[in-house]
């Protein structure tokens, strides 16, 4: 049976600016996506498949933000929800761990 094909909104807060690291995760997470994903705040409209694009909305946004990302396709909860992972706090041992994006499909960790 297939899965049915869905659009839905989520609010995800930003209680800190992200950080490039975060932001990777976040570009990666939703290019990753078979479908379309967009990020709205104060009358904006990103479309995260662009990276510069992505990062320089991402950089200057204020602490406690608040985004509305819509996404459109299947399985849209799942990835809502991890857009919101990408978005959380990062912990003091999480900070420490470092990302090198040598394709989508693999990560190397040091």
């Amino acid at each position: 049976m297939a899965k049915m094909y869905e659009i839905i909104s989520k609010d995800v807060k930003i209680n800190n600016k992200l950080t490039m690291r975060q932001i990777m995760s976040l570009y990666q997470e939703m290019k990753n996506y078979r479908g379309s994903i967009y990020i709205i705040c104060k009358h904006k409209v990103v479309d995260p498949a662009n990276l510069s694009k992505l990062v320089s909305f991402m950089l200057t946004l204020d602490e406690k933000s608040e985004l509305k990302v819509v996404a459109e396709g299947q399985d849209v909860q799942s990835i809502l929800n991890n857009v919101e992972k990408c978005c959380q706090s990062v912990s003091g041992k999480e900070a420490n761990i470092y990302e090198f994006y040598i394709n989508p499909a693999e990560t190397v960790q040091i």
